[in-house]
């Protein structure tokens, strides 16, 4: 059982140097902004978003009146 302990440690430590090497950093992603349109709702922006750039879409509302709401979509670009 002794003996067995140290051989199962240093396993353990080649598998979690192996998994070390296979992960990717995505450090330098950059985020970009668009804007999709009118919002009608924040739930179908959202929905917008996720489908067409896989980001985060939120309604927006202009400073200047009677303007209407556009939905922005923020995505990680490259």
């Amino acid at each position: 059982m002794a003996k067995g302990l140290p051989i199962s440690y240093i396993l353990f430590l080649l598998l979690a140097l192996i998994s070390v090497e296979h992960m990717v950093l995505k450090v330098d992603a950059n985020t970009c902004y668009t804007t999709l349109g009118a919002c009608p709702d924040e739930e179908a922006c959202r929905k917008a978003c996720k489908q067409r750039l896989h980001g985060q879409g939120y309604c927006e509302y202009d400073a200047k009146p009677n303007l209407p709401r556009v939905c922005t979509c923020q995505y990680n670009c490259s």
